[in-house]
């Protein structure tokens, strides 16, 4: 995979961005979890007897796992992002630097792009001849 080095700023801009929002939203979704579980269990405490039945019992058992599942894989989450929502909120001058420096890449990249050359001698005229006009129209 050959991506241009605007594209690898611009992907390292977006995780250091997207950072401090990806940790917020995991620390949330562990909470939420949380009390999920916490319902499940009061629920259970208030309101199981022996005549409740196996089958609520088994779909609170079921939701149970799952919420601490969503809770795992946020918590994950929530650990990997942790140092890097810090970096970015406590290098926020740096950030507006690598948007600088994604900028003039960029515009390097373009004129390369756009780049053409113009002779500076005759040479090529007396090398080609009327032949260069011809080439140089199919390129163009």
């Amino acid at each position: 995979m050959n991506q241009k080095p605007s594209e690898c700023i611009e992907q390292f801009l977006e995780f250091i961005q997207e950072a401090p929002a990806k940790h917020d939203k995991a620390r949330q979704d562990i909470s939420t979890a949380d009390r999920e579980v916490q319902d499940i269990l009061h629920w259970l405490e208030f309101n199981y007897n022996a005549t409740t039945g196996l089958s609520p019992i088994m779909r609170m058992v079921a939701a149970e796992t799952y919420a601490q599942r969503r809770r795992r894989e946020a918590k994950k989450t929530a650990e990997v992002f942790s140092p890097v929502s810090e970096w970015a909120l406590s290098n926020a001058g740096i950030k507006k630097s690598l948007e600088k420096l994604l900028e003039k890449v960029r515009g390097i990249e373009k004129d390369m792009e756009n780049r053409k050359y113009t002779d500076k001698t005759d040479i090529m005229d007396r090398i080609l001849g009327p032949e260069k006009k011809i080439m140089e129209d199919k390129e163009g």
